[in-house]
């Protein structure tokens, strides 16, 4: 599918979900521009586990409950 068509797509789900005109909706995403992806919103610094698998991220997020159980930062 091409960008085109992709556009499109967004402008027709903003036009369902805002009740706006075709050309209003259209002004509106190109004002916008391109939604930010998970990759670069807040950077790596925002998620900086974003490596590790699912079973090392439920090990670190026990532990961190655990130290706060017992009173550590």
């Amino acid at each position: 599918m091409t960008r085109n068509r992709d556009f499109k797509r967004l402008i027709r789900a903003r036009m369902r979900r805002t009740g706006e005109s075709y050309a209003i909706a259209r002004l509106q995403l190109r004002r916008a521009g391109p939604p930010p992806s998970e990759a670069t919103a807040g950077g790596e610094a925002m998620n900086p586990f974003h490596r590790f698998s699912e079973p090392a991220k439920q090990v670190l997020t026990a532990a961190q409950e655990e130290a706060e159980r017992a009173g550590h930062g």
